[in-house]
């Protein structure tokens, strides 16, 4: 996969995880720990199961997680009571196009809204208690976030397919007490992105949150197989994005991503009829969340130049990135 949009590499993508996926899963369930008496059967007539229903939902990525998580502590009552959850699921196949759901026990199988919230759940406090929002509330952001994905198929195609590609769903949330999250990825959940409803009405922003986390999944991903960045990660450095210091690697998905959404703001911009569809004021909007967007890159990447430590591979992604910005700058 390079930097610019690519759903062919989306799909190859996906292909080594759910081998991976499979492998894990088949561990987990079978051979990590011998299964109890009598239950070898319906815990390989779950994997079997599991097979069948194609590339995993983000939800059946997050119950994985959390058996895997189970293991690796060494938590045996956890890891035995999320293996036979596993082996109960009914199984919901991964639908052809991505789908706009708040976050409502309804939407889901089973447990699915606790393993959503569990993983989407971070260290500051800003997405641990997640919650749906109105029905008014969702209702609009479900307009705007499908009016958003027919700009993008009609005025960057390529975007466009790779966002079909690589979504599974977006879930509308909102968080008890602080409430400052726009959106949010995370791999253990691999397909889903978070948005909030209540952060800001307006066409640009829906359109650069879809890319923002979208991306983010695409650079978990890179992570899979090497390091990237070699870092200290207790070692913290001054963020242009946030008031507090950040570890090597979250400044450089910081600058990533900025650059991504850069291209794509400027692939939309670009677009003759961009007119037809959006007002001028629209327009200006997305302008200035694509100026923004440069800025931010500009000033991640003095940081990253200055101080990152790469692999091999780390030092062709920012390449590829820094090239791509370069190409821009003199369009």
């Amino acid at each position: 996969m390079t930097f610019q949009p690519d759903a062919a590499g989306v799909q190859a993508l996906k292909r080594a995880i759910s081998d991976r996926f499979t492998t894990s899963l088949t561990h987990l369930m079978l051979e990590a720990v011998p299964p109890p008496g009598g239950q070898a059967d319906r815990y390989r007539a779950a994997v079997s199961r599991v097979l069948a229903a194609g590339f995993p939902t983000p939800v059946l990525f997050g119950h994985h997680a959390q058996l895997r998580d189970a293991a690796l502590a060494g938590d045996m009552a956890s890891f035995d009571l999320k293996r036979d959850s596993i082996a109960n699921l009914e199984l919901a196949r991964r639908p052809a196009a991505f789908r706009i759901v708040s976050l409502s026990p309804e939407n889901w199988e089973a447990s699915g809204v606790e393993v959503i919230r569990a993983c989407f759940a971070d260290d500051v406090g800003l997405t641990t208690q997640l919650f749906a929002p109105t029905d008014t509330a969702a209702a609009e952001a479900a307009v705007q976030l499908q009016r958003a994905k027919a700009i993008i198929a009609a005025a960057a195609l390529d975007w466009s397919d790779e966002l079909n590609e690589l979504l599974c769903e977006i879930i509308l949330a909102v968080n008890i007490g602080k409430g400052g999250f726009a959106g949010g990825s995370v791999f253990d959940l691999f397909g889903a992105v978070l948005f909030n409803p209540g952060t800001r009405p307006d066409i640009a922003h829906h359109l650069m949150t879809l890319i923002h986390e979208s991306s983010h999944l695409l650079l978990f991903a890179r992570h899979l197989d090497d390091d990237v960045l070699l870092n200290e990660p207790e070692t913290l450095y001054s963020s242009p994005l946030r008031r507090q210091g950040r570890p090597m690697e979250g400044i450089f998905h910081a600058m990533w991503v900025s650059a991504r959404m850069t291209t794509f703001g400027k692939a939309l911009l670009a677009f003759p009829d961009l007119a037809v569809m959006m007002t001028e004021v629209e327009i200006e909007e997305l302008r200035g969340a694509t100026v923004d967007s440069q800025k931010a890159y500009e000033q991640a990447y003095e940081i990253v130049a200055a101080h990152a430590i790469f692999t091999p591979r780390g030092a062709q992604i920012n390449a590829d990135a820094a090239t791509a910005m370069s190409r821009l700058s003199h369009d």
